[in-house]
C-alpha cells in the first residue's frame, strides 16, 4: 500500500474541517499530521538514498513536475548516512518548504532496506509550529513499522490549528504564544494497519484545557479514508480538565476520542471510570466530555455514582471531627456535570447512611465554585425522603423537593405538588411542605390545601354539643378517629402548631371553623396542653352548634382530658337539651356544666313529670351555671321562668 502525498493532504483538510470548536483535538489532529509526514518523507517504497556519497548530497523525488521531498546530507558510505535531512514541500508551483526532518545519523541494511539509528531524530513544520523530537528510532521496510524508542516530545504551538485556514469556525488566538505538549517512551506507526501508538508513561497537556496520561495511545490514521474515526488511551488513562468553569480530574482503564458524524467531539472514558471536582467525585459505566451545545460537558453514563462532601452541605465550618455528617452517596442511571452543577436521572437514590434516603426521578445539585458550598439540590418526579430523628422515622413525598442551606446550622427542604410527610405521630398534607432543621429544630410550614392529622385521643369529643349519653350510644360511628385539622397554612414545630385562613378542626362529634387556630402540646406530643382559636369561630355538629370569636381549651396535666373550654365574644350555642347566649362560656366537659357570664340567657328543656309534653325554662341574668346532663341551673343575680315556645327566643 502507497502512502501518497495526495492520501495525506486529503486526510488533513477532512480533520481540520471536522474539529469546530472542540477542546481535544490539538493533539489528535497533530498525531496525523506527524506520523504521515514521517513515513512519506523517510520510507519510500523507491529508495534514492543508497550508494556512496561525501562532501555533502542532495537528491530529490517528484511528483509529475514538481519537487515533493528535498533529502540532504554529509555523506552516504556504505550503509551509513551521517547529517541527513528532509525537506517536504507543499503542493504548488514555488515548492515550498512546508515540513522538516533530521537525524545525525543511520543505518541501512543493505538486505532488507531497513534504516536505524541510535541517535536523535526530529520533525517539524517550516514554522515550527508542530515539532517531535526522539531519541533512537527505526524503519522496518518489511513490516512497514517506523519506532522512535526513547524519550518522544511532541510539541504544538496551539496557533497552527487556530490560524489554520482549513478551520472551519474561527478559535480564540494564542499570539504564537500557546503550546500542547505531549511525551512519551516510545512511538511506533504501522502503514500496514495505519495505527500509530504513543506507549510507556505518555502524557500530553494543553496548559489551558488539559492534562492526560495513560500507558498507552493508538490512533488509526486511515490512510485512504475519508476520516478519522477514533483515537485511544488505554491503561491507567488519567484526565484533568483544567478550564476554570470545569476543574475535573477522571480516571479510567481506557479512553476513546471520537470523530465521527454522530460522536463528533467527544472524548469517553471507559472500564469503570471515575472522577472527582470540588465537592464532588463519581463514576459509572462510561464518562462522556464534550463540548457541543447539544450535549452535556461532563456526562457520566450506566450505574452512574457520585458523592458530595459532608463538610460543604451545609453553610458553616465544623471544627470537631466527630460532628462532621457522613458522605452523601448518589446513583442514578446518568447523570451530566458543567462545572458547579450535576444533574442526576432515571431512577435517582441518594442517602447519608443512616440520616436519611432519597428516590426521584431526576436530581440537580448545584455547588459555589467560590466557596465550595452546596447552594441547593432539587429533586423532580415521584420524590421519595426518609427521615431518621432521634430514633424515630420520617416519611414524605411530593412531586419535588428543594433542599437550600439557610445560614449557620439551618437549612431548609421545600416539598411541592401533593406534598406528605408522615412521622408515625402525626400525617401533614399541602401543596407546598416546607421543613426547616435549625439545630436539633424542626419545623414545618404547610401551604395550599393544608391538612393535618393526629391521634391526640384528648380532643377526639371535644363534648359540648352532643352530650354524653348521645356519645355513648352512637356505634359504628365513622367519625374521625384522629385530629384532623385543614387550613390554608399551618406551622408545626415541636411542641406548637399554628393554623391560619379557613381553618378547619374535625372532632367526633363536631367540626369548629376559626380564621387562626394556637396549639400547644406536651413535651412528645402525647396530648394537647391548650388550645387557642380566634376569628368567627363555628362550632357545628349533627345535633348543633355553638358560635363566638375567641376559643380557649386547658387540658389536664395528668390526665390530659380536658378541664374546661372557655368562649368570649357574642357567644350563641344550640344543642337538643336547649339554647344558650353570653358575652362569655365556660364548659367542663367532664360534669357537661356550663358556666355564663356578661348578660346570659339559657333556655332548657326538662321532661314533664307526667309523661307529657317537656317543659322549657329560661334562665338570665347574673351568673348562670347550666348542668346540660341533668338540665339544672344554678347561680346568682339570675331570674328564671317557664316559656311555651322556645323557638321564638
Amino acid at each position: 500500500m502507497r502512502f501518497s502525498r495526495k492520501a495525506i493532504n486529503s486526510s488533513h483538510r477532512h480533520i481540520l474541517k471536522g474539529t469546530h470548536s472542540i477542546r481535544f483535538h490539538y493533539f489528535w489532529i497533530c498525531f496525523t499530521l506527524v506520523t504521515g509526514y514521517a513515513v512519506h518523507s523517510i520510507a519510500q517504497d523507491n529508495n534514492p538514498l543508497q550508494g556512496t556519497v561525501k562532501g555533502g548530497f542532495k537528491t530529490t523525488v517528484s511528483d509529475g513536475d514538481k519537487v515533493s521531498v528535498v533529502f540532504r546530507g554529509d555523506e552516504i558510505v556504505d550503509n551509513r548516512i551521517t547529517g541527513l535531512s528532509i525537506q517536504f514541500n507543499e503542493d504548488t508551483e514555488e515548492a515550498k518548504p512546508k515540513f522538516y526532518a533530521e537525524s545525525p545519523s543511520c543505518e541501512r541494511s543493505s538486505g532488507t532496506d531497513d534504516i536505524t539509528s541510535t541517535d536523535s531524530i526530529k520533525f517539524w513544520t517550516a514554522d515550527n509550529r508542530l515539532i517531535i523530537e526522539g531519541i533512537g528510532w527505526a524503519w522496518m521496510k518489511s513490516q512497514s513499522l517506523l519506532i522512535i524508542s526513547n524519550k518522544v516530545s511532541t510539541t504544538i504551538r496551539k496557533d497552527y490549528i487556530e490560524a489554520s485556514p482549513l478551520s472551519s469556525k474561527p478559535q480564540a488566538t494564542s499570539g504564537g504564544k500557546g503550546v500542547v505538549n505531549i511525551h512519551s517512551d516510545r512511538f511506533t506507526f504501522n502503514r500496514n494497519t495505519s495505527q500509530a501508538t504513543f506507549s510507556n508513561n505518555v502524557t500530553a497537556e494543553d496548559p489551558d484545557r488539559l492534562a492526560m496520561s495513560c500507558n498507552q495511545l493508538r490512533i488509526n490514521l486511515g490512510e485512504g479514508s475519508e476520516e478519522l474515526k477514533e483515537v485511544i488511551a488505554e491503561g491507567s488513562v488519567r484526565l484533568k480538565l483544567l478550564d476554570p468553569k470545569l476543574e475535573v480530574e477522571a480516571q479510567s482503564g481506557r479512553a476513546i476520542y471520537s470523530f465521527g458524524t454522530e460522536n463528533e467531539g467527544t472524548l469517553e472514558l471507559l472500564d469503570a471510570p471515575t472522577w472527582s471536582a470540588t465537592s464532588y467525585k463519581g463514576g459509572g459505566d462510561r464518562i462522556v466530555v464534550s463540548d457541543t451545545e447539544a450535549q452535556g460537558n461532563f456526562m457520566v453514563l450506566g450505574n452512574a455514582f457520585a458523592t458530595l462532601d459532608p463538610a460543604n452541605i451545609r453553610n458553616q465550618t465544623l471544627k470537631d471531627e466527630n460532628t462532621k455528617t457522613s458522605l452523601i452517596e448518589i446513583t442514578s442511571d446518568q447523570y451530566n456535570f458543567d462545572g458547579d452543577t450535576v444533574r442526576f436521572e432515571g431512577f435517582v437514590k441518594a442517602s447519608q447512611q443512616q440520616n436519611w434516603t432519597l428516590q426521584c426521578d431526576t436530581l440537580t445539585a448545584g455547588v459555589n465554585q467560590e466557596s465550595g458550598q452546596v447552594r441547593e439540590i432539587d429533586a423532580g418526579g415521584n420524590v421519595r425522603l426518609t427521615q431518621v430523628r432521634q430514633g424515630k422515622t420520617m416519611q414524605s413525598s411530593a412531586d419535588q423537593a428543594l433542599y437550600r442551606p439557610l445560614q449557620d446550622t439551618t437549612e431548609s427542604i421545600v416539598l411541592t405538588g401533593s406534598a406528605k410527610v408522615d412521622t408515625g405521630e402525626y400525617l401533614a398534607r399541602g401543596q407546598m411542605i416546607e421543613l426547616v432543621q435549625s439545630g436539633e429544630q424542626q419545623t414545618i410550614n404547610v401551604t395550599g390545601l393544608a391538612t393535618l392529622e393526629m391521634p391526640v385521643t384528648t380532643v377526639i369529643s371535644i363534648g359540648i354539643l352532643d352530650l354524653p349519653e348521645n356519645n355513648n350510644t352512637k356505634e359504628n360511628s365513622d367519625k374521625p378517629s384522629k385530629l384532623r385539622v385543614t387550613a390554608d397554612h399551618y406551622q408545626f414545630a415541636e411542641q406548637k402548631a399554628v393554623f391560619e385562613n379557613n381553618v378547619k378542626v374535625y372532632f367526633a362529634d363536631s367540626t369548629m371553623g376559626c380564621q387562626r387556630m394556637d396549639v400547644k402540646f406536651t413535651p412528645g406530643r402525647t396530648g394537647i396542653e391548650s388550645l387557642e382559636a380566634t376569628g368567627n369561630i363555628l362550632f357545628s355538629g349533627e345535633e348543633g352548634r355553638m358560635t363566638c370569636q375567641k376559643v380557649i381549651g386547658y387540658f389536664s396535666q395528668d390526665t390530659h382530658q380536658m378541664e374546661r373550654l372557655v368562649a368570649t365574644e357574642s357567644v350563641r350555642l344550640t344543642h337538643p337539651k336547649g339554647k344558650a347566649r353570653g358575652d362569655k362560656a365556660t364548659f367542663y366537659p367532664q360534669t357537661a356544666t356550663v358556666h355564663l357570664t356578661g348578660d346570659p340567657q339559657v333556655v332548657a328543656q326538662v321532661p314533664s313529670s307526667k309523661g307529657g309534653r317537656p317543659n322549657y325554662f329560661h334562665a338570665e341574668g347574673g351568673t348562670l351555671y347550666w348542668n346540660q346532663a341533668r338540665s339544672r341551673f344554678s347561680g346568682k343575680g339570675m331570674t328564671v321562668k317557664t316559656i311555651e315556645n322556645p323557638d321564638l327566643w
